[in-house]
């Protein structure tokens, strides 16, 4: 993780009152920038990198991501929330609320499966992640994920 890169997430309280997946897609697409992702963390042993790139914004009470990807190939194994993910082909998303704090770290496979260690917890160790109470997902295989944590 490059912790040099600071993001600066927007506020749309209206996301909240979307009351579809691609209603809230259209309005972070209409009222936040997408960005690129241009970095592969562990580029030596995994050296290909997928066109991506991300919408994120909050609504005070909920954290939105929309994940774009075109990918030569696919793995999408994991069905249960706080699986490996990581061994699908999977997104991840790092933030810190508070400058000098805690980071959370979202992983999420094209299937919406998802994993949030537990910022105490290391990336490895599932037995301290966490579950994603009242989040929202869908499948990007042929269907948009809408996570809300």
């Amino acid at each position: 993780m490059d912790r040099n890169k600071t993001l600066l997430i927007p506020h749309i309280a209206e996301l909240d009152g979307c009351l579809s997946p691609d209603d809230a897609i259209a309005l972070l697409e209409a009222r936040a920038p997408r960005r690129i992702i241009n970095s592969v963390n562990w580029q030596r042993e995994y050296p290909y990198r997928p066109l991506s790139s991300f919408t994120v914004a909050h609504s005070g009470t909920a954290l939105y991501i929309d994940f774009f990807s075109r990918t030569n190939y696919l793995r999408a194994e994991v069905y249960e929330d706080l699986g490996p993910v990581s061994q699908d082909s999977c997104v991840e998303f790092f933030v810190e609320p508070r400058a000098g704090g805690e980071y959370w770290n979202f992983e999420f496979n094209c299937i919406g499966t998802g994993v949030c260690p537990a910022p105490e917890a290391s990336a490895s160790d599932s037995a301290g992640a966490i579950s994603l109470p009242g989040h929202r997902g869908g499948h990007s295989a042929g269907k948009r994920v809408d996570y809300r944590v």
